[in-house]
């Protein structure tokens, strides 16, 4: 909670890596970051690129599994705040 997004990234599969000046709740091997797909999160993208953009704090909470290439957890929750 109360991070800050640091860096987004997009990678040729289409999934979006969003990494954070913090560590995460995930138990995955790379704990600062988390990904979503651009084509299955589309209003979550935009979150993520918003807060991104104006440097909001976020709070971001990934699913328990590290889906994403082995080592990075799916964004499953994704607040911005004011």
């Amino acid at each position: 909670e109360d991070a800050i997004i640091t860096q987004v990234g997009q990678y040729h599969d289409g999934h979006i890596f969003v990494n954070f000046d913090k560590q995460t709740n995930c138990p995955c091997s790379i704990k600062h970051r988390m990904a979503l797909h651009k084509d299955h999160e589309k209003f979550m993208s935009s979150m993520v690129l918003t807060a991104f953009t104006t440097g909001k704090k976020v709070r971001a909470e990934g699913e328990e599994a590290c889906s994403v290439h082995g080592n990075t957890a799916k964004l499953v929750i994704f607040d911005v705040y004011k």
